[in-house]
């Protein structure tokens, strides 16, 4: 790893450690994330299978999602049949979206 991604992930630690809420966080998160071009993000744990809408989004810990859209994803069940979700639920192995 070289001196200035180990500085980058120190500096961002630093930030994190004085965060005082979630919200707080997920903005850093977000402040993180713009570098790669993503501007949206909604991230939890998974709850289980068939979960009605109101409790699949109690799992939410980073919400920056357009409200109609993650409406439509979670009243459909999509969480359930989300690629990324289904493989995440397996494995913390990082991954290309090529694969």
């Amino acid at each position: 790893m070289s001196r200035k991604r180990l500085d980058l992930t120190l500096a961002f630690l630093r930030s994190l450690d004085r965060t005082a809420s979630a919200q707080d966080v997920s903005e850093l998160l977000l402040k993180l994330l713009d570098r790669f071009g993503i501007e949206h993000a909604l991230a939890g744990t998974l709850p289980i299978v068939g979960a009605k809408p109101r409790q699949q989004y109690e799992h939410a810990l980073l919400d920056a999602m357009p409200s109609d859209w993650k409406a439509r994803y979670l009243s459909r069940g999509y969480l359930f049949r989300d690629a990324t979700v289904r493989h995440l639920a397996g494995t913390s192995t990082p991954f290309a979206w090529s694969e």
